[in-house]
């Protein structure tokens, strides 16, 4: 299935960048195609699923397409992570707010950057049209623990009382190029909230910004990923990253 997020950002993007940089859209298109998850088995006998819903409203129209990852199987993590995953739609649908008169949209798919069987990485991208100027772009993440049950959090990661965040933030920095005097650097200063969408990948952990937070639209939604060699000195050893730096 070709993900219309990008579709979308590619032929908003090529009106408005150099010709060079065509290519290098189209590559991340090819890239998010074949990062659409098919059926991938989990620990427990769990199974990975993708769940696709579509609806039109009236009054004002809006058309709608979700799509979500869903998991089968036996035990209390299945349903919590069924729970979790579809309150992150219902409260974004619940946000969304067509406009009278003009064509509205709103398409969710998802992503799954990294699965070891136990966590499940996994994020939403979401674009909503509602007749303003340019259509918005966001994501959200989700990170879970099958043998726990329990949504991940971005602090589990390190050590107690470490300055990860500080670490993210500098590596961050430097690899968007932001500077003091750079009126998007506080996007990216060490604050948590600068952090939110997160996902635990075999590369690296993945930071993603939302729009206008780094930079301006022309940017999208810049992505820096750490790799963990980098944060060794302040990973939890004995949490989901341990295994990456042990």
């Amino acid at each position: 299935m070709i993900c219309r997020l990008c579709i979308t950002k590619y032929k908003n993007m090529k009106t408005v960048l150099q010709p060079g940089i065509v290519v290098v859209l189209s590559w991340i298109l090819v890239q998010c195609i074949a990062a659409q998850p098919k059926d991938i088995s989990l620990i427990n006998g769990i199974v990975l699923k993708s769940e696709t819903y579509t609806d039109t409203k009236e009054n004002p129209t809006a058309k709608i397409e979700v799509t979500s990852p869903v998991l089968e199987g036996d035990g209390e993590p299945v349903v919590i992570f069924n729970r979790l995953a579809g309150s992150f739609t219902r409260v974004k649908l619940a946000e969304f707010s067509p406009a009278q008169g003009v064509e509205n949209s709103f398409h969710r798919t998802y992503r799954l950057l990294s699965n070891d069987q136990r966590y499940v990485s996994v994020r939403f991208d979401t674009t909503e049209s509602t007749g303003t100027v340019h259509p918005e772009h966001f994501s959200t993440s989700f990170n879970f623990d099958l043998k726990t049950g329990k949504e991940i959090k971005l602090a589990s990661l390190f050590k107690p009382g470490s300055v990860y965040l500080k670490l993210i933030s500098d590596h961050c920095l430097k690899a968007l190029h932001l500077t003091e005097d750079d009126p998007f650097q506080k996007g990216a200063l060490p604050d948590a909230k600068n952090f939110e969408t997160w996902n635990i990948t075999p590369g690296g952990l993945l930071i993603t910004f939302q729009e206008y937070q780094v930079g301006a639209y022309v940017d999208g939604r810049p992505e820096v990923t750490i790799p963990y060699t980098e944060l060794k000195s302040v990973i939890d050893l004995n949490g989901p990253l341990g295994r990456y730096v042990k």
